[in-house]
């Protein structure tokens, strides 16, 4: 195989950062990056997707799971307003409470 078509992880970011800045990809790249093991780039893009989500199911995806451990994921949960929303119906089966405000994911 010829270097420059070699797949690699690290140069699998910046290509997946260069694509993340069309608006229509970004949810397929949220995948992507999280399969070519950037959870902090996959986060980061979920970020910039979830104020437009509709639908949660990609949160829960198991190949999101690195990206549910980072603290950047509470915040996203916090502002789609998932938190008053358990409180109420009952937690999800990937976050539970914690002490006072705190909570997890898996």
């Amino acid at each position: 195989m010829k270097a420059g078509l070699r797949f690699t992880y690290f140069n699998a970011a910046g290509k997946l950062r260069r694509a993340a800045a069309a608006p229509d990809r970004s949810n397929m790249l949220i995948w992507w990056a999280a399969y070519c093991r950037q959870p902090e780039l996959a986060l980061e893009l979920l970020a910039k997707a979830a104020p437009d989500m509709g639908d949660t199911a990609l949160l829960w995806q198991p190949m999101l799971r690195d990206v549910r451990k980072l603290p950047g994921f509470k915040k996203i949960v916090i502002d789609l307003g998932l938190i008053d929303y358990w409180r109420v119906y009952g937690w999800s089966d990937f976050c539970h409470p914690l002490r006072g405000d705190d909570f997890t994911c898996d």
